[in-house]
């Protein structure tokens, strides 16, 4: 009720009830979310958009966990496979621009993730389904801690894999995450998380009219991908006094891609690898002071982004008919930086500037 603009809150129980097995499903029944399924059921290979955004919309939609930016800085889709449904606390939907706060790629509407119980009720799920063509998945996870010592931990982990409608459109996802959080009487903590994501999968690439129509199955490309990723992610909050507090967010990530092609037109096969390593940092500090200012409520929020990204490629393609073998690499980096400052002054109780 404090927002400015309208907020899509989606709790345990809803998560819970929707029978959703990934988030992509999910968010096909969140409000002002369109889902973009480029490998049928395969998570790993969905899109996110909102308001009306094009082919890569996806890249305008934040999609943030525990205060870790998914968006990449090679413009590859979020892998919303490396989030277990089952240890979701709650999903928050801000529609609209969020740049000022969140930096870019917000620029339509961010996804807020969070993971971090925040308290000490204990639960412990496991989850085991199947379905046709080969589809199984499996979740498991627990969170709990010691409420007189101020500790909070979950873990969640899962595994997932088909072998798709289509030819050469399965895929074989393994996941597993978990954190610790330390709170201190006063309102301050310190918290870590990690992560881990393994995503294999082919991808059969699109069908004429003709094909579709009578041969729904086939598979124009016998490509695969294989993703690797992993990170570490710590935040805190330090509690000045009761009116001041000082917050941070120190994320790392690696992700390693390997794609291979190898494909037939013409007479001529053409046959391509591509390898490529992304490494992304960022550190976010933000100062909150809510001291009365003329004895009148006030909020001020001061902060500041630093970003850096590190992207490493290598291709191969090779024509034998023609005999052309030639090989590419790259290095490319970003080093961004921003900072906000954010003033509250409420006149009266129902109205502030």
């Amino acid at each position: 009720m404090e927002m400015a603009r309208h907020v899509e809150t989606i709790g345990e129980a809803q998560i819970a009830a929707s029978d959703a097995k990934n988030l992509p499903e999910l968010a096909a029944h969140i409000p002002g979310l369109n889902v973009y399924h480029l490998g049928a059921g395969n998570p790993a290979l969905a899109q996110i958009q909102m308001r009306g955004y094009g082919e890569n919309g996806f890249g305008r939609v934040l999609m943030a966990v525990d205060g870790e930016y998914l968006n990449s800085f090679d413009m590859y889709a979020p892998n919303y496979a490396r989030i277990p449904l089952g240890g979701v606390r709650r999903i928050e939907v801000l529609y609209g621009p969020q740049t000022v706060l969140f930096g870019d790629s917000a620029s339509a509407g961010m996804i807020n993730v969070i993971t971090d119980p925040g308290d000490y009720s204990e639960k412990t799920y496991g989850e085991v389904r199947g379905g046709s063509w080969g589809t199984v998945g499996v979740a498991a996870g627990t969170r709990g801690g010691l409420e007189e010592d101020g500790i909070s931990y979950y873990a969640d982990m899962g595994y997932d894999r088909s072998d798709g409608y289509r030819d050469n459109s399965g895929y074989d996802i393994w996941n597993a995450q978990g954190g610790l959080r330390k709170n201190f009487a006063n309102g301050s903590f310190l918290r870590v998380s990690t992560f881990f994501n393994d995503s294999r999968y082919d991808l059969p690439g699109p069908l004429t009219y003709w094909d579709y129509k009578n041969d729904p199955t086939k598979s124009v490309y016998r490509d695969a991908a294989h993703l690797t990723s992993y990170g570490v992610n710590f935040s805190g909050r330090g509690v000045i006094n009761d009116e001041n507090t000082l917050d941070f967010i120190f994320t790392f990530s690696q992700r390693r891609s390997v794609y291979s092609n190898d494909d037939a037109y013409d007479g001529y096969t053409y046959q391509r690898d591509y390898e490529s390593d992304l490494w992304n940092y960022r550190f976010a500090p933000q100062y909150t002071c809510t001291a009365d200012l003329l004895g009148f409520k006030n909020e001020f929020l001061l902060g500041g982004e630093l970003k850096y990204n590190l992207l490493h490629g290598d291709s191969h393609d090779r024509y034998p008919e023609m005999g052309i073998d030639s090989r590419e690499n790259y290095d490319t980096d970003r080093l961004t930086a921003g900072t906000f400052a954010h003033e509250e002054f409420w006149i009266l109780d129902p109205l502030s500037v």
